[in-house]
């Protein structure tokens, strides 16, 4: 791992996945992160879509929680990192930065 992923980690800790107030590290929702030195860009990957339910009203509260935990680790990341993705480990999409 390298040095630069290392510290994602430890910065990432520090957002907590918001209805227990557990770090999203620690709740395992961080899967993994990736430094790209060529491009200096931080891509992380989160379990999110994993996590949701089918059910259509508990996906609209998921999706709530799902953006707070995706600006979180932006707004953690973007004075260290220059270039962040914030990506599904499961289904790829795409959570950041936002294409218009």
């Amino acid at each position: 791992m390298l040095e630069s992923e290392r510290k994602a980690l430890e910065l990432l800790k520090g957002v907590k996945e918001p209805v227990s107030d557990v770090s999203i590290v620690d709740a395992g929702i961080v899967s993994r992160v990736e430094y790209d030195p060529d491009e200096n860009r931080l891509t992380v990957y989160l379990d999110l879509a994993r996590r949701g339910s089918p059910h259509p009203f508990e996906m609209a509260i998921g999706w709530a929680v799902y953006a707070h935990i995706v600006r979180e680790v932006v707004k953690v990341l973007e004075d260290e990192f220059p270039e962040i993705e914030v990506v599904d480990s499961t289904t790829l999409q795409r959570y950041y930065p936002i294409e218009e």
